[in-house]
């Protein structure tokens, strides 16, 4: 293995548990704490919501000291800097709302002010969802900044609502990064370089966050991401994506697949939501973890099953790149996968209510 990568890893834990040590008590002194509920919430004592400052302030230190090539991904000289201030931002605000519980409402206002910014300051836009229905290319013009602040949000709230037990989100977003390494080592540029360094820098901040909220490094250094968190993965995933799409380094439809779990789930639950006459925002426990763990499976057997599902599919997508599928037949596998997440739900909801009704049927002496 490369002795540089080991090194990264190394300096990264060391910074992501020096920043968990420092913040985490001060969150338990402001209250930026999780409260088990007994329903949505079902974890043991209070846990410091701190895993999006701590992750912000790593990628931020570890960016800043690893020798990058950010000429080689960021087209204005004030890229980086300004999508730096946006994301802090971002961090900042939900922080907030980690304390306060605001209106998701409001939420959804924040997220979409930091997209319109990144596209309007940051110069970051979809122009093109590419050739998905034949030869004739599918430009966005006037629609393209609408376009990308819906990708940008939609991302947040997927990797959000992921966040239901313990470090499913973040390794959804190693899945998602190692997907995209793997799809831009497939291309025949030489430009990608410095993307690749940038994803490989990203993994390394998310694999020991992935254990700190396991709780591998010990009861104190244990972290949930909470909004911030999570919403600052689904962001960052959002703004990778969509630079690769933008510059051509993957194909539009080809983005689905790093994030293929967590955006077919948010999505399908956000249409559930609406088919029973609710806010789409509004908080259940109709997600698919939720509904893994409702027939039976244990929470670290969902985390896995999932993960797993992310693998293949990411893998699905890096396949139909090397054997350069036509994009309308790829949007086509896009269609099938999406309803084959919905027969997923439909029978996982229905393995649910038989074991209710047997549970709740009694027994015959």
């Amino acid at each position: 293995m490369n002795l540089e990568l080991i090194a990264t890893f190394a300096a990264t834990t060391v910074l992501l548990l020096g920043f968990l040590s420092l913040i985490n008590p001060l969150a338990t002194a402001v209250k930026l704490v999780d409260h088990p509920d007994g329903d949505r919430k079902q974890h043991d004592g209070l846990v410091p919501l701190t895993g999006g400052a701590a992750l912000l302030l790593t990628f931020f230190t570890i960016f800043i000291l690893t020798p990058i090539d950010t000429q080689a991904i960021g087209y204005p000289l004030d890229f980086w800097p300004t999508v730096g201030v946006l994301l802090t931002v971002l961090v900042a605000a939900h922080v907030i709302d980690d304390v306060l519980d605001i209106d998701a409402v409001v939420r959804l206002g924040i997220d979409g002010t930091i997209g319109v910014l990144l596209c309007t300051l940051a110069l970051l836009q979809l122009d093109t969802l590419g050739y998905l229905f034949g030869p004739a290319e599918m430009t966005l013009g006037r629609w393209a900044v609408p376009m990308t602040v819906f990708s940008f949000v939609a991302a947040s709230n997927a990797f959000n609502w992921t966040d239901g037990i313990d470090s499913l989100c973040s390794g959804l977003g190693i899945v998602c990064f190692a997907t995209l390494i793997a799809l831009l080592r497939e291309t025949s540029r030489t430009d990608v370089e410095g993307l690749v360094d940038l994803c490989i820098l990203i993994i390394t901040a998310l694999i020991p966050m992935y254990m700190a909220n396991l709780g591998l490094f010990g009861r104190r250094l244990k972290s949930f991401l909470g909004d911030s968190g999570a919403r600052l993965i689904g962001f960052i995933a959002a703004i990778v994506l969509i630079y690769a799409a933008r510059k051509g380094m993957i194909d539009p439809v080809v983005a689905y697949f790093p994030i293929a779990v967590p955006v077919c789930d948010c999505l399908i639950l956000m249409a559930v939501r609406i088919s029973q006459k609710r806010s789409p925002l509004s908080a259940d426990r109709l997600h698919v973890h939720h509904l893994m763990m409702n027939v039976g499976l244990s929470a670290t057997m969902t985390r896995h099953l999932l993960l797993l599902i992310g693998l293949l599919l990411g893998a699905l997508g890096v396949m139909l790149q090397y054997l350069d599928v036509e994009e309308w037949l790829i949007s086509i596998v896009v269609v099938v996968s999406f309803w084959l997440f919905i027969a997923l739900r439909v029978v996982l909801v229905k393995l649910a209510s038989r074991a209710d009704v047997a549970q709740d049927t009694p027994a015959v002496t």
